[in-house]
């Protein structure tokens, strides 16, 4: 799978709520691990935070890949809209309206 992940670093900065995120998280609601826009431990990131083993843990058996990845990409919209993003909001949203994967 290839998650098109635009690398804005938005859901790292989301994780206020998130339980499964609760040992990621520093006091301000943002993962410790974020450098930038990037993560810091990305090459041993935690299962939450890897959409692929996600996918193949979690939903392989309910649902297709291209179907997870649309429900992630409204997610990643949502996530914008949220932070006030509306510009990334309005590439995720054009990109599932054209049913069209976000390029790296």
């Amino acid at each position: 799978m290839n998650f098109p992940c635009i690398r804005c670093g938005l859901c790292c900065k989301t994780l206020r709520n998130v339980s499964a995120a609760a040992e990621l998280r520093g006091e301000n609601g943002v993962c410790k691990h974020l450098e930038g826009n990037l993560c810091g431990i990305y090459a041993n990131r935690p299962l939450a935070c890897n959409v692929e083993q996600m996918y193949l843990q979690y939903f392989k058996d309910f649902m297709s890949e291209d179907e997870f990845i649309k429900m992630n990409l409204k997610s990643c919209m949502n996530i914008a809209l949220l932070h006030g993003a509306q510009d990334i909001a309005n590439f995720f949203r054009k990109r599932l309206q054209d049913n069209r994967q976000v390029p790296y």
